[in-house]
């Protein structure tokens, strides 16, 4: 492996390759290990968002179930774990329990020096994890000479856990920061220092998220939607389906047939997960599909209109105008 010494992120970097050995870069604020094709293959990247928060980001599949130690990274930290794909698992060294992860679901780990913590990957499973880690002791001293509500709530909710030598929330699922992911490139084509801007500011969105989940979490009841959590993933297979083909003219009945839900749970499990009915958040899937064709495409916006699945341009233009409050003509000009 390369001398990750080199590297002004090689602490996080040195302390993962102990587990998954590769070849370390830079590339602008990112410190990447590129997995050797001995166990496996993908990326690790880790970057320093502000002093006292660093982001990780583990894209890999593995040729044997491994373990990778990340509660000594920092000491005096608070880990926000989000499983974006495959599932994994997280176990404190001298205990026998280990709380699973699966896909979409978050969770918060704190751990001290001396009662060290560990992510178990399975083998052969396509897995990406976003972990950012907390430094208390930073993060007090940076936030505690400015007045904001980021900072106040960051606090509080070190302040809460604080008592414990080792702590574990397991989360809910959440599609939101499923998005907030979707949207991170790391394409070194792209400009570089604003697509660096872009994706720091997703990173501070991906991390509010996480801790206002926590406090909803810890003052209400567990799923408060009253389904269960097998019935909550069949939710998230038919919003990705939708997402991946916005085209395809869905109604009520062949959802609730694709899913085994009754119409009641299905419409109940998307307000849940996404604040909308299932009719709106298929509108807003093709919508925004729309937008995106309207920016990265020369197709003309009858053509857009009917690879969105709808077929009144005229309609189109209504509810394009009344979400981004340009017409898609004018969007894309904004756009140029």
């Amino acid at each position: 492996m390369n001398d990750v010494k080199n590297y002004v992120g090689y602490s996080a970097i040195e302390k993962i390759s102990s587990n998954l050995k590769g070849t370390c870069e830079r590339v602008g604020e990112i410190d990447i290990l590129t997995i050797d094709e001995s166990i496996g293959q993908g990326t690790v990247r880790c970057v320093q968002l502000q002093p006292g928060i660093q982001i990780i980001s583990l894209q890999v599949s593995l040729l044997e179930d491994t373990r990778v130690c990340i509660d000594d990274l920092l000491t005096e930290s608070l880990q926000f774990y989000y499983c974006h794909e495959g599932n994994i698992a997280h176990h404190f060294k001298e205990k026998t329990l280990t709380h699973s992860l699966d896909q979409y679901q978050t969770a918060i780990v704190r751990s001290i020096i001396g009662y060290d913590g560990e992510v178990l990957i399975p083998k052969d499973v396509e897995t990406d994890i976003h972990i950012t880690l907390v430094n208390k002791n930073v993060l007090f001293d940076t936030f505690q000479k400015v007045e904001n509500y980021f900072g106040t709530s960051l606090l509080d909710l070190l302040d809460s856990i604080d008592y414990a030598h080792q702590y574990i929330h397991l989360g809910h699922l959440n599609l939101k920061i499923a998005a907030q992911l979707r949207l991170i490139s790391y394409d070194t084509t792209e400009n570089k220092i604003s697509q660096q801007l872009v994706n720091k500011g997703r990173y501070y969105i991906i991390l509010a998220k996480q801790i206002a989940q926590f406090h909803s979490e810890k003052s209400t009841v567990k799923n408060t939607s009253g389904l269960l959590k097998k019935e909550l993933q069949q939710i998230t297979s038919l919003s990705e389906a939708i997402k991946e083909n916005p085209e395809v003219q869905y109604s009520l009945k062949k959802l609730c047939l694709a899913s085994g839900l009754s119409p009641a749970k299905l419409q109940e499990g998307f307000k849940f997960m996404f604040d909308r009915t299932v009719s709106d958040f298929i509108k807003t899937t093709r919508l925004e599909k729309a937008a995106s064709l309207i920016v990265t495409t020369d197709l003309s916006i009858s053509e857009i209109v009917y690879n969105i699945g709808l077929t009144s341009r005229s309609y189109f233009c209504k509810i394009f105008k009344s979400k981004y409050h340009y017409s898609p003509k004018e969007y894309r000009k904004k756009s140029v």
